[in-house]
């Protein structure tokens, strides 16, 4: 396997226990974000930025944005954790929200990570708890497929990581580094998830 720099932000361990998972099967070098300084990482040739989903956004991938120039010519992955589980349609809409300008040919993966509401941050708690309060008044039947997923489990401790999640991203990273576009609809099909 090329040398590989793998970029964990991880709000609360579900980023960096795929980013560990991740670090044992490529033998890379796990950096945190706080020592994410692109200019040290020109010696690997493959990076990996891991980190959250969160309310829709993927934490600082707006860092990975600007610092594509002087990535531009390394192999760069962005690999998602979040709690919903993965729908294709909804994967890709977030995709094609975040990956534009300087991020348009880095391609994007997903994993499930975990959920217990006792343990989120105080701003997350509430965003969640106001969403949950949303949807009690919503009738069930109007329900987008998150919606139904995320009441499903909202009262709940649940942990669905599984290293299988990076098995799209450990193909891509053995692959050619020059992707067709049908290659890249592959990468984006987790649906044996």
């Amino acid at each position: 396997m090329k040398s590989v720099a793998i970029i964990v932000n991880s709000r609360y361990g579900s980023t960096k226990k795929y980013a560990q998972w991740l670090q044992e099967k490529t033998k890379g070098d796990l950096i945190d974000f706080k020592d994410f300084r692109p200019r040290k990482l020109l010696d690997y040739s493959i990076i990996v930025f891991c980190a959250g989903v969160y309310t829709s956004g993927i934490a600082n991938l707006s860092t990975l944005d600007r610092s594509m120039k002087v990535l531009k010519e390394k192999r760069v992955a962005v690999f998602c954790v979040g709690a919903s589980p993965y729908v294709k349609e909804a994967f890709y809409s977030l995709y094609r929200k975040h990956f534009d300008g300087n991020l348009k040919d880095v391609p994007a993966f997903y994993g499930r990570g975990a959920w217990d509401r006792n343990k989120l941050k105080f701003k997350d708690r509430t965003l969640c708890r106001l969403l949950a309060k949303k949807l009690e008044k919503k009738d069930e039947k109007l329900y987008l497929p998150w919606e139904k997923d995320f009441i499903s489990f909202y009262d709940k401790v649940c942990d669905w990581k599984d290293p299988k999640y990076l098995d799209p991203l450990l193909e891509w990273m053995e692959e050619d580094p020059y992707p067709t576009e049908e290659d890249y609809k592959n990468m984006m099909n987790l649906e044996n998830f």
